[in-house]
Order: C-alpha cells, then sequence, then structure tokens
C-alpha cells in the first residue's frame, strides 16, 4: 500500500461544513437609475429580478428625513429628483442620518420591498 492510499493521510472535505464556513454573498451593486427604470419599464419583472433582495444601491442622496416615527433617506434617480428610491430606517437607527447630506453620491446597502407610491422602497438600509 503507497502512503497516497493509506487512509491516515487522505484528506476528507467535509462539503456541508465548508459551505457554511462560506462567508455570505455579496449584495450586487445597482445605480438608483437603473432599478427606477426597470420598475417603471415593467413592475412585475423588476419584482421578479429586485424584490426581497438585498442590493447596494447607488446614487445621489436627495433628501433627508423623518416621517411620522420613521426616518429615511431618499436617493434621487434623475436630475430632477423626480424618480427617487427610498431607504426607511428603524426609529433606533437616526444616528445614521448624521453622516449624510444632500448631495452627497453614497453606496446604500438594503432588502428591496418593491415601487410603492412612484418610489422603489427598501428597508434595513446600511451605509458605506
Amino acid at each position: 500500500m503507497s502512503e497516497k492510499d493509506d487512509p491516515k493521510t487522505a484528506v476528507v472535505i467535509d462539503t456541508v461544513n465548508e459551505a457554511e464556513k462560506a462567508p455570505p454573498a455579496k449584495a450586487v451593486l445597482v445605480t438608483a437609475n437603473r432599478i427606477m427604470t426597470d420598475y417603471e419599464l415593467n413592475e412585475e419583472k423588476a419584482d421578479d429580478v429586485y424584490k426581497d433582495r438585498r442590493l447596494c444601491i447607488k446614487g445621489k442622496i436627495s433628501k433627508i428625513s423623518v416621517l411620522g416615527d420613521d426616518p429615511f433617506v431618499e436617493m434621487s434617480a434623475d436630475s430632477y429628483g423626480l424618480r427617487n428610491v427610498k431607504f426607511t430606517l428603524d426609529k433606533s437607527r437616526v444616528e445614521v442620518l448624521d453622516n449624510l447630506q444632500v448631495g452627497d453620491i453614497k453606496v446604500i446597502e438594503g432588502t428591496v420591498v418593491g415601487y410603492t407610491l412612484f418610489k422603489v422602497s427598501v428597508t434595513d438600509p446600511v451605509l458605506y
């Protein structure tokens, strides 16, 4: 029996455990304009692509505000500020707004909820 065939020196790869150790997949980067355009052209198809998925969305901050108890940030998808991606934050994370200014170009990661009231809604945002 050669050393190669010796079971004591064999390397066993446990694919289940290796998969569990793998880092989670990174979120896909998309521009605010691209996601808005996709929703405007075909909301059903855009839902298939984006809804309930974690994305990194890049664009220009157009509004920072609080509506009721819900702080939010809007990212403009056009130069007029009429088409926006809205990121709603949990009220316990309102301090994140201190790091933003209107006009900043930022990447914000979040989970897409869908297209409502002419805006793409995103929850659980993380600022990069």
